[in-house]
Parts: C-alpha cells; sequence; structure tokens
C-alpha cells in the first residue's frame, strides 16, 4: 500500500512539473472588468458570468482574473447526480457524467503552445474548479476562447470573453547574485501585484550538501522561500518533486501568495529537501490515510545562499 502510495505521489509530481516547463507561470483587484475595489469587481464579476448548460450539466465562468501574471478562471458546475469531484482521479475506471477533462485555450482565436496550464479543485467550494493559465506572450487585452470537455456529454462547453489586464505590476529587476561552494544564482526579476507574486531567476553549479545528505541521503534541487520584512512566508504556488538526481543548470519561474502593501523588502532563502536516492523517499515527508501530503518534507536551508530585495513602489 506504501509502495503505491509512494508510485501515486510520484506520478502526481511529474504532472506538476510538466504543468510548470510545459507552458503556467503568476491594479486593482487583478479582474476581467476594470473597477477600482475588490467588491465592486467580484459584484460585476458574478452579475456578467458566462454560462453554458448540455445534457442537464451547466457550466459557469462564475470569475476570471487576468493581473498581468497569471489568467485565472472560476467554473461553476450544477446539475443533479453530479460525481464528488469536479475532476477524475488519477486511476479511476468507471466514467460518470461530470468530470472537467483537459480543456482547449485559445487567445484571439491562436492556440499558444507555449503556455502552460492546470487545472484543480476550489479548495473552498465544493463543485466549483480553478483554471490558471500563464504564458510570456498573453498582451494587456485579448479574447479568450475556452473550451471545456466534460466526461459522457458529446458538446464541448465553448465561452468567448473579452480579458482586460489591470495597472499595477511592481516591476523589479535586481541582477543579484549570490554564491556559495560553487553553487550560484542570480535574480531576473521579481513581478508583485495585489493577488501574487513573481520569481524569475537562473542558478548554476552543483547543489551543495549538508553533513546529513551524504552516504545514503541527498540533496534534491535547490528551492526558494520568499519572506518579508516582517517574517512571513509567502505561500508557494506549486512545489515540484523531481525522482532524479538534480542538475547543474535550472531557469526559476515560480509564483508565491502576494506580499502585503506594507513590505519594503522581501528576503530569498534557498533550501533543498533530503532523499533516499534509492526509492526517492524524502526525509521529513508526511501523507495522510487518503495520500494527502500534509508535510512536503524537512528543508536544510542555505544561509550563505540568503538574498535581500528592496521593493520599491
Amino acid at each position: 500500500m506504501k509502495d503505491q502510495m509512494r508510485k501515486n505521489l510520484s506520478l502526481r509530481r511529474v504532472a506538476v512539473a510538466c504543468f510548470m516547463a510545459a507552458a503556467v507561470t503568476t491594479t486593482g483587484t487583478g479582474a476581467l472588468w476594470n473597477f477600482s475595489s475588490t467588491a465592486e469587481a467580484a459584484q460585476a464579476s458574478k452579475a456578467n458570468a458566462k454560462s453554458v448548460t448540455h445534457d442537464g450539466v451547466k457550466l459557469t465562468l462564475s470569475e476570471v482574473e487576468y493581473d498581468g501574471l497569471l489568467l485565472k478562471i472560476t467554473i461553476k458546475r450544477e446539475g443533479k447526480g453530479l460525481p464528488e469531484g469536479m475532476m477524475a482521479s488519477y486511476n479511476q475506471k468507471n466514467i460518470v457524467k461530470g468530470h472537467l477533462k483537459t480543456p482547449e485555450i485559445l487567445i484571439n482565436g491562436q492556440k499558444d503552445n507555449k503556455a502552460t496550464f492546470g487545472l484543480r479543485s476550489h479548495v473552498k467550494e465544493k463543485n466549483s474548479a480553478i483554471l490558471e493559465y500563464k504564458s510570456d506572450s498573453l498582451p494587456d487585452q485579448f479574447e479568450l476562447t475556452l473550451r471545456m470537455p466534460v466526461s459522457s456529454i458529446k458538446e464541448f462547453f465553448e465561452f468567448k470573453i473579452p480579458v482586460k489586464k489591470q495597472n499595477g505590476i511592481i516591476q523589479i529587476k535586481p541582477n543579484q547574485t549570490k554564491e556559495s561552494k560553487g553553487f550560484s544564482y542570480t535574480v531576473k526579476k521579481i513581478n508583485v501585484t495585489s493577488t501574487q507574486t513573481q520569481l524569475v531567476l537562473d542558478s548554476q553549479g552543483k547543489v551543495p550538501a549538508s553533513s546529513k545528505q551524504t552516504g545514503v541521503y541527498a540533496p534534491t534541487m535547490m528551492y526558494y522561500d520568499m519572506v518579508d520584512d516582517q517574517g512571513k512566508t509567502l505561500k508557494q504556488k506549486q512545489l515540484s518533486f523531481y525522482s532524479k538526481k538534480p542538475g547543474t543548470t535550472y531557469h526559476i519561474d515560480e509564483l508565491y501568495d502576494a506580499v502585503s502593501p506594507q513590505t519594503k523588502s522581501i528576503t530569498i532563502k534557498p533550501y533543498t529537501f533530503t532523499v533516499k536516492p534509492s526509492d526517492w523517499s524524502i526525509v521529513g515527508e508526511k501523507v495522510d490515510k487518503n495520500g494527502k501530503i500534509v508535510s512536503s518534507g524537512t528543508k536544510t536551508y542555505i544561509k550563505e545562499l540568503e538574498m535581500k530585495v528592496n521593493i520599491t513602489k
């Protein structure tokens, strides 16, 4: 059972990694409509919600947000006799009506093969899902075409929506470098919006190993926490694991939660996890009985590589 759980986790992690590499990275509110407050934007989103119904199943785009980093779409599902989950589980054999499948996304009628996207269940709303789409070539204003297939329903659920980016991105290009023991990284840019923070950096060199990461244990690739000047660690949107020895060159493009308006600086804290290469198990990882990760593992921070970046507003 434990081995099977490990196999499922490995597959899930690879899927997350492909999501990031294939083609998503992430003023006002960052909403589709340009309003001055979050309350106004939320009200407008609901009032202008686009809905399509096929075979007794209704899908509604209840919210569409684009802050210049990430296009985020909330999809609400309604109908009778729907399955509990928004998407089928990885190893589900029985096909039932109502599961969302892999969508087709067009920007101004064109498919972007370099874009990335991910579809996940909404944490707080039972019959809702969140679609996140990222591309470096998204214009400030465009027409979004979303074609969503649903299991056991022949027709696509097709939506066409005008999207406009709101102003208010704080763009920081520090080009700062930190180096220790043959490993170095350079922060290319940090983009800050009211909804999220984007970190882009390049790293080179072999990842340093601690005294506990020798023998049967080894370090993973380098990961990066972002901590504001009040000591709050920004939650990372995606955390990907690779069941292989880390490389020596990486281009990192990750999204984190938004910083507070009062934040004046961010400290980047590089770290690794400790793995056992014989089975790629992660030291300190905790998984509940349902296979959900409650702790990603024990982090080993490299103090010499910490970097402070000022935020100019």
